[in-house]
């Protein structure tokens, strides 16, 4: 059987630099982040790493996100987010094997290639459950008719900038 990344290259391959949670045969989520060969070269070391999921109800959807920011003292952090669809079967289940997961492997691509430059353990996000339960509570209240997650993403992304979510306190219920 192909590893997981081997499997998900075409993907990573078309894919614009950003982060990619995706879950291996074992179900253990890993995440790939995709970035320009020319940032490769200050991720071989391992750098400090502030990483927390939120939820926003957005009117057409809730967009769960997946906020990332890497920072050396020489630099502007390098900031990333995935966002997740509650109502997609594969995107929920691997947001729910989280809870279960003691350390998530995170990837770092060389975009180039594609191909895995480091690799860092991370401890799984807190809160999962709960802002699982707080978005799948805001999909009842949005209009089945009416929702739309991909026209809530680029809303939420065009109205709250990565540097904007970097001034967030993770979730707490």
């Amino acid at each position: 059987m192909p590893s997981l990344f081997e499997s998900l290259k075409p993907v990573l391959r078309q894919a614009d630099y950003g982060v990619l949670a995706a879950a291996d045969e074992r179900g253990r989520v890993h995440v790939f982040i995709k970035l320009p060969h020319q940032a490769v070269q200050f991720i071989e070391e391992p750098l400090p790493i502030r990483h927390f999921l939120f939820v926003f109800p957005m009117p057409t959807a809730p967009v769960v996100g997946w906020f990332f920011e890497i920072a050396d003292d020489t630099q502007e952090p390098l900031r990333i987010a995935a966002y997740l669809n509650v109502l997609d079967p594969v995107q929920a289940r691997n947001l729910l094997r989280l809870i279960h997961q003691k350390v998530v492997p995170l990837h770092y691509v060389d975009g180039d290639g594609p191909s895995i430059v480091s690799t860092k353990g991370i401890s799984p996000p807190p809160d999962v459950i709960e802002i699982f339960q707080e978005a799948v509570a805001y999909v009842g209240r949005v209009r089945l008719n009416r929702y739309d997650f991909g026209r809530a993403k680029a809303a939420f992304v065009t109205e709250h900038p990565l540097a904007e979510i970097a001034t967030w306190r993770p979730y707490r219920p």
